[in-house]
């Protein structure tokens, strides 16, 4: 199977790719600075994901790429819109089948107290 995953320079995609790459062509992309096999898209811009999506042409995509301070998402809500809100837009407009499975640090965020 043809798959792409969003985020695999971080630590739930590389766990990703390492493991479907086993048995799927995958497509690896990353934010910036590429490593080995990877491919170097900002999915906050729209159109060049949206290229990306068409050029690769993937049966699945898998969207791991967040932001891992949840701090940071809750004080930059425009910031977080673009990662969080428009690439699944372009995903839902481009591919038939995506899974959305992005985490954070694994702990609440700090700035709101009631819900810790």
């Amino acid at each position: 199977m043809n798959c792409l995953v969003t985020g695999a320079s971080g630590f739930l995609g590389r766990a990703l790719v390492a493991r479907l790459a086993r048995e799927h062509d995958i497509v690896g992309l990353c934010h910036k600075n590429p490593a080995q096999g990877l491919v170097a898209c900002d999915i906050r811009d729209s159109r060049a994901f949206a290229s990306v999506v068409k050029e690769h042409a993937p049966e699945v995509v898998i969207h791991s790429a967040a932001y891992r301070d949840p701090d940071y998402a809750e004080d930059h809500p425009e910031e977080n819109h673009r990662l969080n809100v428009v690439p699944a837009r372009v995903l839902r407009h481009n591919t038939s089948t995506f899974a959305d499975i992005r985490t954070t640090k694994g702990r609440p965020t700090t700035r709101h107290p009631a819900l810790i």
